[in-house]
């Protein structure tokens, strides 16, 4: 472990030295000081931003982790061939009510496993877009 433990669920720990051995080598430690850094909650999210980036190198993508372009930084950007880039791919987390979210948070941080039904409306992530989209 070069970095040290950066999660205190062993599992997750393995997992993102696995997704580190996928990535762009100028890409890992920008997930080093998030994980050094930032609270788990945050550390949830970026954990899933590195799962999805090292599934997407796995897959022959050249993504690159928060790239520069106009003046933002998305998730994941494949570097251009030309003058604009290929794809820009953010990672959106939908969470569950607050107590739920706590009870799958302390059943991680244990090492546990957390079982019980999610209840996520199925037009969710349409309102959160028609949201984004009316700023």
């Amino acid at each position: 472990m070069q970095y040290g433990r950066l999660s205190g669920n062993s599992s997750i720990n393995d997992r993102i030295y696995a997704c580190f051995d996928t990535l762009d080598p100028h890409d890992v430690m920008a997930f080093v000081r998030k994980f050094r850094r930032d609270s788990d909650g945050q550390n949830f999210h970026t954990y899933r931003e590195l799962l999805l980036g090292s599934h997407l190198r796995q897959c022959g993508w050249k993504v690159r982790y928060e790239q520069a372009i106009f003046g933002r930084t998305p998730d994941w950007l494949v570097p251009p061939d030309s003058a604009a880039p290929n794809e820009i791919v953010d990672v959106v987390t939908m969470h569950q009510k607050r107590k739920t979210d706590i009870e799958i948070g302390n059943a991680v941080y244990a090492d546990q496993v957390w079982s019980g039904w999610l209840t996520i409306p199925s037009d969710h992530v349409l309102s959160k877009l028609d949201f984004v989209a009316a700023r």
